[in-house]
């Protein structure tokens, strides 16, 4: 059986992650590229996808080749962040999936959220909010250069503190100090 080629990757232009303090637990994972854009939110219900993606981050930094994925509790939804490291360049597949409430028929999942004024979730339980994926690739480097800045960003702001506060999760201190030497180690 001959075997296919890989398909080609689309360049992403821009990967952020943002924190909102103010919210309590709620982050939003951007990844966009030249044609399109996907966000995902990830609330702290699910775990500490700040950390996850630092700790991902951190592994790819020490084993080139390898795949690392984070999983984001969205509410509604779910959405799985895949990262590959080859060599200097960064494989990225991001997928949303629709939720129905823990394995709850829709029906039931829509009588019981109806009311809500949140448009996110009106549009999963209308059935518009479908499931969408975004596959990409950007240089390794490029990509924790931005997701250490768009968390410094969030901490220059609010602080560690703050962070602790609202996720209910140890800053990744450990992870980012080790994802900032290796900017600096490959800084030109």
């Amino acid at each position: 059986m001959p075997r296919r080629s890989p398909r080609p990757k689309t360049p992403v232009i821009r990967l952020e992650v943002q924190v909102d303090f103010e919210t309590y637990g709620w982050a939003a994972v951007l990844i966009q590229t030249k044609d399109r854009a996907l966000e995902i939110a990830c609330s702290y219900l699910g775990g500490d996808t700040v950390a996850d993606m630092a700790r991902g981050f951190a592994e790819l930094i020490e084993s080139p080749n390898r795949r690392v994925e984070v999983s984001c509790y969205g509410e509604p939804g779910d959405s799985t962040l895949k990262l590959k490291r080859r060599d200097d360049d960064l494989e990225i597949g991001l997928k949303r999936y629709a939720w129905e409430g823990d394995g709850a028929p829709k029906r039931v999942v829509n009588r019981a959220m109806r009311s809500t004024s949140n448009k996110h979730w009106q549009e999963m339980l209308d059935g518009r909010h479908k499931p969408s994926a975004l596959n990409g690739i950007m240089p390794f480097r490029d990509a924790l250069a931005m997701f250490c800045d768009s968390i410094q960003k969030a901490v220059d702001k609010h602080g560690a503190k703050a962070y602790e506060a609202s996720w209910g999760f140890p800053w990744p201190s450990k992870e980012l100090a080790a994802i900032r030497r290796f900017l600096d180690d490959t800084s030109t």
